[in-house]
């Protein structure tokens, strides 16, 4: 303050205004555009640059960098000033399919937030590309009917660009003027309608080319073949050589297989086949496998029921769509003789001690005692009655007449023997040429006790013979079971024996008789039976080992 001035002091208003650093201000970060190889181009895309700070227009710089060698971006001058309109647009050509990139980097050195950058994406598909359903269609008519009804073939974009632009021509290939190919539209995807016509055309085969094309596809033109067959009528097409089968009284003839055939064009159907018989009939059997055409016919006659003869009839073959309807087969069958199964007995029996092994059967002679050839003849074993099966072989020597029909009974080893009993099987002699087929044999094997197996000789000798009848001792000789067997079944008495005071050794003059042993005089010299000359002389057997050598000899006296 002075003390001179009476308005000291005095006040002055300063403003000091301070401008925000300039900035670069865009109104977006990236752009996106899509399009198809080959073009067009996408449409531009506009990015506003702003000054948002202080210092006015503002002048930054423009600058494109790519992320490959393709600077595919079509930008106005270097520099600009803002508040500029910057128009960005994608150039497509050269550009393979896929994702291109660049960056665009905006730079103002005054501008306090450094330079801006705004990423560009480029994607570029597939071409367009025709793609058809089929590339071939195929008709087929009958000479003078209808025309085949239209074939649609589709017509698709194999890519994601679309396809424009399509139209369709029809290329002559044989003939002219028999196809229309129209499109459902002139963008993909759409349908190709074929449609032929028959009229005026000649049995035959014709071909037409029908282009597709589009002025954008890179695979343009695609092409369907077309083709036309014209065909005959339809017919029946099978041999008519009538058909001869021979045959007997049981053994029919095998099948025969013809095959029934479209004999003209289009489809052969509702086929069926009847017999027609000349006298007797139900004799035939003919059949198709399906009821169109092709088929297989098989025709066979049966014997069964028929006497000999000649027997005649018709196969008939018809179809309302062939023009040669029906079709007529002849067929003869001649039914001979049969043969007949002859053997020279129906029963064989065979006897065999126990464990004695296998016992030979006598064979039966096989005949044919009919007609013709008795061929195939085979045999089978049933067993019947007896404690055991398996005791049985039966072969052929042959399978046709004459043939020996061998047989062998098996009474087991000293080791494993049979049991005792009577056993009866059933040989089955069969042929299924024969007309008495099957003709049996029945045969009856007995095993009954072996003097060597079954303990016999063991039980008697050693105990009450071997003190005199052994080898070189008294007669006779029963020092082993062969020499006890030999010397004694079926062999006569020294008679008379004991001076003519044993009158029974006259009436029973063999020692032992197979099968019975009240005519066997051993019986009774061992059972010390009046007029008997008894052995062994000194303690009389016991009644077991008396009843066993009974069961012995009427089971057969085996060895």
């Amino acid at each position: 303050a002075s003390p001179i001035a009476s308005n000291s002091p005095r006040t002055i208003a300063v403003t000091f205004v301070v401008a925000p650093p300039p900035r670069l201000d865009v109104s977006v970060n990236a752009l996106n555009f899509t399009a198809p190889a080959g073009g067009p181009d996408p449409a531009f895309q506009n990015v506003l640059v702003t000054n948002g700070g202080g210092g006015g227009n503002r002048t930054f710089q423009i600058e494109a960098q790519y992320s490959g060698p393709n600077a595919f971006l079509e930008l106005q001058a270097g520099s600009a000033a803002t508040p500029h309109t910057l128009r960005v647009q994608p150039r497509v050509a050269g550009l393979a399919p896929g994702v291109h990139t660049a960056t665009l980097r905006l730079t103002d050195a005054g501008a306090s937030n450094g330079p801006q950058t705004i990423a560009v994406t480029l994607t570029v598909g597939d071409a367009p590309t025709i793609a058809l359903t089929t590339s071939t269609v195929n008709f087929s008519a009958l000479s003078g009917g209808s025309s085949p009804t239209a074939s649609v073939v589709g017509v698709n974009n194999a890519t994601s660009s679309a396809v424009t632009g399509l139209v369709a021509s029809v290329e002559y290939v044989t003939g002219s003027g028999w196809l229309a190919a129209a499109l459902g539209a002139s963008v993909a995807p759409t349908s190709l309608t074929l449609t032929p016509t028959i009229a005026g055309l000649s049995v035959g085969t014709y071909t037409a080319n029908v282009r597709i094309a589009s002025s954008v596809a890179g695979n343009s033109p695609q092409t369907v073949v077309v083709t036309l067959t014209i065909q005959a009528p339809t017919s029946i097409a099978v041999s008519t050589t009538p058909y001869v089968f021979a045959g007997t009284t049981v053994s029919s003839p095998a099948a025969q297989l013809r095959t029934v055939d479209n004999g003209g064009g289009g489809t052969l159907s509702s086929l069926s086949v009847s017999v027609l018989y000349a006298g007797t009939g139900g004799w035939l059997s003919a059949s198709l496998s399906g009821g169109t055409a092709p088929a297989n016919l098989t025709v066979q006659p049966s014997s069964t029921g028929l006497a000999v003869g000649t027997y005649n009839a018709t196969v008939r073959i018809a179809s309302f769509a062939a023009t040669n309807s029906p079709v007529l087969i002849p067929v003869t069958f001649t039914v001979g003789a049969s043969p007949k199964i002859g053997t020279d007995g129906a029963t064989r029996t065979v006897l065999a001690g126990q464990g004695n092994g296998i016992t030979s059967v006598t064979p039966v002679n096989i005949t044919n005692v009919g007609a013709g050839m008795l061929t195939g003849l085979s045999v089978s074993v049933t067993y019947l009655s007896g404690p055991q099966n398996g005791w049985l072989q039966a072969s052929l020597g042959t399978t046709t007449a004459p043939a020996l029909l061998g047989l062998s009974a098996n009474a087991g080893t000293s080791g494993t023997p049979r049991p005792l009993g009577t056993y009866t099987a059933r040989v089955r002699i069969s042929s299924g040429a024969a007309d008495n087929s099957p003709q049996d044999v029945i045969v009856t094997f007995t095993v009954g006790l072996s003097l060597a197996n079954s303990g016999v000789w063991s039980s008697i000798y050693p105990t009450y013979c071997s003190g005199c009848h052994f080898s070189g001792g008294s007669s006779p000789n029963l020092s082993s079971a062969d020499a006890f067997y030999n010397n004694t079944v079926n062999v006569n008495n020294a008679n008379p024996r004991g001076g003519g005071t044993d009158p029974l050794a006259v009436t029973y003059p063999k020692r032992v008789v197979p099968g019975n042993h009240l005519q066997s005089y051993l019986y009774y010299e061992i059972n010390w039976s009046a007029g008997a000359f008894r052995m062994p002389t000194g303690a009389q057997m016991p009644v077991g080992t008396r009843d066993l050598f009974r069961d012995w000899i009427n089971s057969g006296a085996h060895p």
